[in-house]
């Protein structure tokens, strides 16, 4: 299965640049990369890579391939993304001039 099919859509032009960058030779880093899940617990989440990527080379210096080393942040992000909804809501809350909200 080609790299590409894995890749969530939103992230496939990334994906190709990272490829195209590191077949120059150039190593990219901390990029982030969304892939597919195909797990039957949440068939609608995603997996989320950050990764640097480098290109191989043989003795003789050609290029052979292209090395993709990534941690998953998944968690992190989705709980980041929880913080940042609840500090939104808070926010919110405390800057409502409503009376029915008592002051602090």
């Amino acid at each position: 299965m080609p790299l590409i099919d894995l890749v969530e859509d939103d992230s496939v032009e990334v994906a190709k640049k990272v490829l195209q960058v590191a077949l120059r030779g150039k190593e990219e880093k901390n990029i982030e990369i969304k892939l597919k899940s195909f797990s039957n617990q949440d068939s609608n989440s995603s997996i989320i890579l950050v990764v640097n990527s480098c290109c191989s080379h043989d003795m003789k210096d050609n290029k052979v391939g292209v090395c993709f080393v990534g941690q998953d942040v998944t968690r992190q992000k989705l709980m980041m993304d929880k913080c940042t909804c609840i500090q939104s809501d808070y926010v919110a809350i405390v800057q409502n001039p409503s009376e029915l909200i008592p002051p602090k």
